[in-house]
């Protein structure tokens, strides 16, 4: 899908409640393996331990599939698992904020 496409995505989640709580707790599960955060001006880059890099791939496969107006992007950086979380919608920004806050804590 283009970036021009993605633009006419609409900001929403295709879950329902009781999968969103259940995504949303397995954000949370990468916590403690979260080593750093950026904010960017399109969302937020968070940095974890390679040891997280198939449980973040998993978390991160399901949240591409509900949420397709999210950019997400995982790939190795060095010692760490780099995870960008961003969007050319303004009105994305507070699901970033959510994912990051969930995925690490701060």
């Amino acid at each position: 899908m283009g970036e021009s496409d993605k633009k006419h995505i609409p900001v929403a989640c295709t879950l329902d409640a009781g999968a969103t709580a259940e995504q949303l707790d397995d954000w949370a599960a990468l916590q403690a393996l979260c080593a750093r955060v950026e904010r960017t001006p399109r969302g937020a880059v968070l940095w974890f331990e390679q040891i997280a890099e198939e449980r973040l791939r998993s978390v991160v496969g399901r949240e591409a599939a509900c949420c397709r107006f999210l950019d997400l992007d995982v790939r190795r950086d060095g010692e760490l698992v780099r995870l960008e979380i961003a969007s050319d919608a303004p009105s994305a920004e507070p699901v970033i904020d959510l994912l990051a806050t969930q995925a690490s804590g701060r």
